[in-house]
């Protein structure tokens, strides 16, 4: 369906939205708008994002969709390689949007024709813009994850299940929103107001949940204690998580890099679990640096399950995922669990020269 006329409009407010964008940005603080190469490349996006909705709106979908791919994922590569986080990129994004749908609806004093000439463009642009987030996103994580080694395929693997499982249903959810905003004849009904919050808050999730999901990722410095990566973990979940005591005996430099990043790793798999699968009010962490052995044992008061049904399965507990980055470092991992019990796991791993970095 053909909506020349709302394609019309959006292009005819493309400039003040794309001033308007940057001057909110700069007076924000944001590094998107301050440093001069990233200013060009958010202005980039901007134009070509509207000019790709507007093509859309038209009926041509796939007018330069290669080249905004492309674009996006080159940002997202570039603002990985200049250290700017995607907080940055997050904000400037809600930033335009904020702004194109201010512009939108100001510009056009007859609420009568909101549905016809705004709506259109506020659903095909939010669809638009989080496609592009998630495009750079991808860009930003290749060069995370580029050094990673093959035994690391699971955590790519992982990335596409969170991207797919928990931004596809906030994306979907604000499209959604805009469309019963559009159904709703937009400010014709008291109700409008509150499908369109409804639709940014779903926006703004679905952001957070990219943002959380690229943070996830950074992997553990040479210099990083585990109680210092657990600590930050912990912000990367933020309020709604279990309460987590950490203890550790011994002397963790006795513990090289290589198992002490790997072990990280097994205590965030375990905490992810026991937050999103098991419910779990309370995790317990704790981590023995004996003189020839580190022993690490993580246990949770959550739902519990059958090692043996879901290591045989393709369920989503990251088991194998953990199991094998205790191989990697010439340890072994048990798991202790019953329905209703609870969780323990147990990883130990000898602290050889071999194994030093």
């Amino acid at each position: 369906m053909s909506h020349e006329s709302a394609a019309e409009y959006l292009e005819s407010c493309k400039k003040e939205i794309v001033a308007s964008a940057l001057d909110e940005a700069r007076r924000r603080g944001n590094r998107v708008a301050l440093d001069p190469g990233a200013r060009r490349l958010f202005t980039e996006h901007i134009v070509t994002c509207i000019d790709g909705v507007c093509a859309e709106l038209r009926g041509e979908p796939g007018a330069g969709a290669d080249r905004e791919n492309a674009l996006s994922r080159s940002i997202g590569r570039l603002r990985a390689a200049e250290g700017l986080g995607l907080d940055e990129s997050k904000a400037a994004s809600l930033i335009f949007f904020e702004v194109a749908t201010g512009i939108l609806l100001a510009r056009l004093e007859d609420r009568e024709r909101w549905p016809i000439l705004v709506a259109p463009v506020l659903s095909a642009l939010n669809r638009t813009v989080v496609e592009r987030i998630m495009t750079a996103t991808a860009g930003y994580l290749d060069y995370l994850i580029s050094g990673i080694q093959t035994t690391h395929v699971e955590e790519r693997l992982r990335v596409s299940r969170e991207i797919h499982d928990r931004v596809a249903s906030w994306v979907s959810a604000s499209h959604r929103g805009l469309e019963l905003y559009a159904l709703s004849g937009c400010g014709g009904r008291t109700d409008g107001a509150e499908r369109l919050q409804a639709a940014r808050s779903a926006f703004t999730e679905s952001l957070t949940a990219l943002e959380e999901i690229s943070g996830d990722l950074v992997l553990p410095r040479d210099e990083d204690s585990l109680h210092a990566l657990v600590n930050h973990y912990l912000e990367v979940l933020g309020p709604i998580r279990p309460t987590v005591t950490a203890v550790l005996h011994g002397d963790e430099s006795a513990i090289p890099y290589r198992i002490r990043a790997e072990l990280f790793l097994i205590i965030r798999e375990a905490l992810r679990n026991a937050l999103r699968h098991a419910g779990a009010t309370a995790v317990t962490i704790e981590v023995g640096a004996h003189p020839d052995t580190v022993v690490c044992s993580i246990t949770d008061d959550g739902s519990g399950f059958r090692p043996d049904t879901v290591e045989s399965s393709t369920g989503r507990t990251g088991l194998l995922s953990m199991r094998e980055r205790a191989h990697s470092v010439g340890g072994d991992l048990a798991v202790d669990s019953r329905p209703g019990g609870g969780t323990r796991i147990l990883v130990s791993a000898p602290l050889s020269t071999g194994m030093a970095d």
